[in-house]
């Protein structure tokens, strides 16, 4: 019944009054009960993360600094801290008498054998998954004349805001889909692989979801052959899949298969150029309109960039490709002597960060760039180390700002701010770490964690902090 409908009722002189005293009841009652077993019903869907959205408490960002939890001294820290997207919760892995257990703003979780990896945070901050152990037997391993405690048997578990999901032989990594609405992850039943999809089992692996959250691709095995799956339609098969990607509207996907031995990009069903290798799944450009990915040909041992099918300069290692935002730029890190991870003996400096086929000044070591909002600035972290004029640099545009954090310490790429005019950037001084936003320093901390992110004004920039014994949600105010 509406509010018009309701106040023309009320009004109407000849309403009996008793009749409707005995409805106001019946619909308090009737209400109240519904309203009851609402709450009990959603309460026990939550685990399960329903389709509908839920009602969000918190949705905005912590804007105030905040003391979020203080780690008791008889805790082993396992894993983490995280902390949440808006900046109102953090988690860790704590040890205590044999077993782990998240805790959440201080409260703890169910105790169990063993957390695997890191809990992970749903992109609303609303909900908190993780991956346990249980019912293990304990034995003991000898190895050397010496005795090691071991766990066996063990069965694995999902914990969503510490409701539990079905026990499973082994589960690998999930991800909770942009919306948060849906939680993916792969499990083994009975040596059977499987997906698990809020809950439900369905055939398929290694599992993504669109950006708009609407899609879910997957592949799946037919006898020798693979195809990947988006929203129930099959693609074409081939002799093996991997590193499936959505473009950023969603609209067009792609991914890496094998055909007659060598590697070929898929796009929307369409085939690209067969390579000897190609690295890492292909990037979209914002606007959609263009693909990259890194290829090495068989007997040339070079690697290289291709865009669109068309292939860029030749180097003997080769980055991940980043676009700008307006799409018109295109940069990677790449080396001219040996890999990334291989050290080259001598004074030589080999790395260096190519923006539109145009490289730039050399060091010993790089890191993936970042474009700035406005596509005109590019800034990426860069070092030399063997030379006179050694150290650590953040470089904006090929201006080099030095820093005290090394490839050694905890790097995190530098951000713009939502103008581009400012840049931030994790720095140490005295073994504390700080940031540092266009020259003026933040307090240091005993450690920070994730990379700082500016408010969506640019007003502030925010992040996660340790300080002794106490987790700290921090937000400064940009001048």
């Amino acid at each position: 019944m509406n509010n018009q409908t309701s106040n023309s009722f009320i009004k109407n002189p000849r309403t009996n009054w008793k009749y409707i005293f005995i409805v106001v009841i019946l619909v308090v009652l009737v209400g109240g009960g519904i309203l009851g077993y609402r709450y009990w019903w959603v309460s026990k869907e939550e685990a399960k993360v329903p389709e509908k959205e839920p009602i969000v408490e918190e949705p905005t960002m912590n804007l105030t600094t905040t003391k979020l939890a203080t780690i008791p001294g008889d805790y082993e820290i396992v894993a983490g801290p995280i902390f949440s997207p808006n900046g109102r919760k953090v988690a860790y892995v704590a040890k205590k008498e044999n077993k782990n257990f998240v805790v959440v703003n201080g409260k703890e979780g169910r105790a169990y054998d063993e957390i695997v990896g890191n809990p992970v945070f749903s992109n609303d901050s609303q909900k908190l998954a993780y991956i346990a152990k249980k019912d293990c037997i304990e034995s003991v391993m000898e190895y050397e004349g010496k005795k090691y405690p071991i766990k066996t048997g063990c069965k694995k578990v999902v914990i969503v805001n510490e409701e539990e999901g079905k026990a499973y032989d082994d589960i690998t990594s999930f991800i909770f889909s942009p919306d948060s609405q849906k939680l993916v992850y792969e499990a083994v039943k009975e040596r059977n692989f499987l997906m698990v999809v809020n809950g439900k089992e369905e055939d398929g692996h290694y599992p993504i979801f669109s950006p708009d959250s609407q899609k879910t691709a997957f592949i799946v095995s037919e006898g020798n052959k693979r195809f990947v799956v988006v929203n129930g339609k099959k693609g074409k098969a081939y002799d093996l899949i991997h590193d499936i990607t959505f473009s950023p509207d969603s609209q067009e996907i792609a991914y890496v298969a094998e055909k007659e031995d060598k590697y070929l990009i898929v796009r929307n069903d369409e085939e690209g150029k067969l390579y000897h290798v190609i690295l890492g799944p292909p990037v979209f450009s914002p606007d959609g309109k263009k693909i990259a990915y890194v290829a090495r040909e068989e007997k040339a041992m070079k690697f290289f960039m291709v865009v669109n099918e068309k292939e860029d300069t030749r180097h003997d290692d080769v980055g991940a490709p980043v676009f700008s935002p307006n799409s018109q730029k295109l940069a990677y890190r790449a080396k001219k002597v040996g890999r990334f991870h291989e050290v080259i003996v001598g004074n030589e400096r080999t790395s260096l960060i190519v923006v539109n086929g145009e490289e730039g000044k050399t060091y010993d070591e790089v890191f993936d760039p970042v474009f700035s909002p406005d596509s005109q600035k590019i800034a990426y972290r860069a070092s030399r180390q063997r030379q006179d004029d050694h150290g650590n640099f953040i470089v904006v545009n090929g201006e080099e700002i030095k820093v005290n954090t090394t490839s050694q310490s905890p790097v995190f790429t530098p951000i713009f701010s939502p103008d581009s005019q400012k840049i931030a950037y994790v720095d140490m001084e005295y073994n504390k770490m700080l940031t540092v936003i266009n020259g003026k320093k933040s307090k240091a901390y005993d450690r920070i964690f994730g990379k700082p992110k500016f408010t969506s004004d640019g007003q502030y920039i925010v992040y996660g902090a340790k300080k002794g014994n106490e987790l700290w949600w921090i937000v400064d105010k940009v001048e």
